[in-house]
C-alpha cells in the first residue's frame, strides 16, 4: 500500500501531535446534524494537524453552503408544496457531504500520521455537542430567514 502524499504545502504549520475525530464519526455527525456540523468537526481537525489554508478554504465554502442550504430548504416547499423534494434535496446534500467528509479526513489522518506524527483520538462526545451547537445555529438562522422571507413577501401563495 502506497503512502499517501499530502496535498497541501503547510510544512510550517504542522504540529506533531494531535488530537483528531474519526472520519466515522464525522461523517455520521455531518448526516444526523446536517452537513455543517461535519465540516465544523472536519475544520477543527484540519486546525489541529496545522492544514490552515485547508481549514479556512472549507470554512468559507461551509458558511456559505450553510446559508444556500438554508435557503434551498426555506423557498423549495413555498414553490414546490407538498412534492416532498426538500427532504430529498435534505438528506441528498447530507449523505454527498458524510462521503466527501469520511474519504478527505481519512487521507488526511492518515498522511499526517504516516508523516511522523502522533494522532490520538478526540473525545467523541464533545464533537456530538459541537454537532449539536451547530445544528441550533442552523435551525436559527433558519427561522430568521423564513420570518424575513416573509416579511419581504417571497413566501406568499401565488394568487
Amino acid at each position: 500500500m502506497s503512502v499517501p502524499k499530502r496535498r497541501t504545502t503547510e510544512a510550517a504549520t504542522l504540529r506533531s501531535s494531535a488530537q483528531l475525530w474519526g472520519p466515522l464519526l464525522i461523517g455520521v455527525v455531518a448526516i444526523l446534524f446536517t452537513f455543517p456540523a461535519g465540516m465544523a468537526l472536519a475544520i477543527i481537525n484540519w486546525q489541529r494537524m496545522g492544514m490552515v489554508r485547508k481549514a479556512r478554504r472549507h470554512l468559507l465554502a461551509t458558511v456559505i453552503g450553510a446559508y444556500l442550504f438554508v435557503l434551498l430548504i426555506v423557498l423549495l416547499p413555498a414553490f414546490l408544496p407538498g412534492s416532498g423534494i426538500t427532504q430529498i434535496v435534505f438528506f441528498a446534500i447530507n449523505v454527498i457531504a458524510f462521503f466527501y467528509l469520511r474519504r478527505e479526513i481519512d487521507q488526511d489522518t492518515d498522511a499526517y500520521a504516516y508523516g511522523g506524527n502522533e494522532v490520538h483520538p478526540a473525545n467523541p462526545l464533545f464533537g456530538l455537542a459541537i454537532g449539536v451547537v451547530v445544528l441550533l445555529t442552523i435551525i436559527v438562522i433558519f427561522i430568521g430567514t423564513f420570518f424575513l422571507l416573509e416579511a419581504l413577501g417571497v413566501l406568499q401563495a401565488p394568487a
